[in-house]
């Protein structure tokens, strides 16, 4: 867990390749932004969960050091929930690598 409006830095270097706000659960506002890392051809970052989003398409980031954005609040009902995993209100970032999408 985190605090609301912790900094968030990328957690790999690479190039960001999708940064979108979209309903979580078609319900909450959200932020998702993709990193193509460098040396994981093939695989993309996700994080989502973040607020004020820092970085754009394309742009190169660097782990550990560039920010990305900030923790988002976690809703008061999702986060009870939560809670028993992140030991304080829910607020977390989530982050899941996947397979990059063929185009």
């Amino acid at each position: 867990g985190a605090q609301p409006d912790t900094p968030v830095t990328s957690p790999v270097s690479g190039v960001v390749v999708r940064v979108r706000e979209y309903l979580l659960f078609g319900k909450y506002e959200d932020v998702q932004i993709d990193i193509r890392p460098e040396e994981m051809g093939g695989t993309v970052v996700t994080l989502v969960f973040i607020n004020d989003p820092a970085v754009t398409i394309g742009e190169r980031v660097a782990a550990g050091t560039t920010l990305l954005g900030k923790v988002r609040a976690c809703p008061e009902e999702r986060g009870k929930t939560l809670s028993a995993y992140t030991h304080d209100s829910g607020s977390h970032v989530h982050l899941q690598v996947l397979a990059e999408p063929e185009r």
